[in-house]
């Protein structure tokens, strides 16, 4: 009996031992505090600076040319700015805003494009008639005709909504990528302007990635970043510019140490 406590004492005693060893429990990344957070994000960004040597953009990656062109007055550019440089973030492509004071319609919609330089125009304008929207698809072009997109809207708010949405449409549209998987999106089908109220203005992933790689096909491709090391594995790094990327260079650019030798065997006559 007395042996049995006495293992006991020992065993309960190591448990103790071996709790008191224990690691401290870890706090979640997001319970810390916010200066430790961002310590901790500046740390990480500046070891993969140092084992990749940063991203750099692949020179002439990217193509084409995007054009959103505003000539109406019905609501402000403000938003319809901000909606188009979240695009340009978001695919890398290169998409371009522009004011305009001719308004644009089915008769010159076609040479005002060919003016632009652009491979894809979509004009904002105001017609007192007309579609909600004029896709010309084949063609590289829309009409978003704001006057028919705010018909009986509530107020402002909903009238720059409004237009911000259409406006992605007839993008997504002409680029080649309509409909989603997921249901309730903003590229299901709409038929009037009320039909715009019941929808979000989030483009939906899978219809960007199929209009990025639609994009693809006519000559418009979005600016590659990867590593600095990347780039040298891949041949098309540039010089570089500071000690990280020299030694990158280095490393990567050095010749083997063990060159594999060739020697003729005179019986394969190879």
């Amino acid at each position: 009996m007395k042996k049995l406590i006495i293992c006991l004492f020992c065993a309960v005693s190591a448990g103790v031992t071996v709790a008191e060893g224990l690691s401290p429990i870890k706090v979640p990344f997001n319970e810390l505090p916010k200066e430790e957070q961002e310590a901790r994000i500046a740390e990480a960004r500046a070891n993969r600076i140092r084992r990749t040597g940063g991203d750099i953009e692949k020179p002439n990656s990217q193509r084409g040319k995007i054009l959103f062109v505003n000539s109406q007055k019905v609501v402000p550019s403000d938003g319809l700015i901000k909606a188009v440089e979240e695009l340009r973030k978001k695919s890398r492509l290169n998409i371009l805003f522009a004011e305009s004071n001719e308004k644009a319609s089915l008769v010159n919609a076609e040479s005002l494009k060919k003016k632009s330089g652009a491979d894809i125009v979509v004009f904002i304008t105001e017609c007192e008639s007309g579609p909600m929207i004029l896709n010309a698809i084949d063609d590289g072009w829309a009409i978003v005709n704001v006057k028919a997109v705010t018909k009986e809207a509530r107020n402002d708010v909903f009238k720059a909504a409004r237009v911000r949405k259409e406006m992605l449409r007839a993008f997504y549209s002409i680029a080649g990528s309509m409909n989603s998987n997921f249901p309730g999106s903003l590229m299901q089908s709409i038929r009037s302007p009320r039909d715009l109220d019941k929808v979000g203005d989030i483009v939906p992933v899978d219809v960007h990635a199929r209009t990025i790689e639609n994009l693809k096909s006519i000559g418009i491709t979005p600016t590659q970043i990867t590593s600095y090391l990347q780039a040298c594995k891949l041949g098309w790094a540039p010089a570089p510019t500071n000690d990280i990327q020299k030694a990158i260079w280095g490393r990567v650019n050095a010749a083997p140490k063990n060159p594999m030798k060739i020697e003729f065997d005179p019986k394969k006559g190879r």
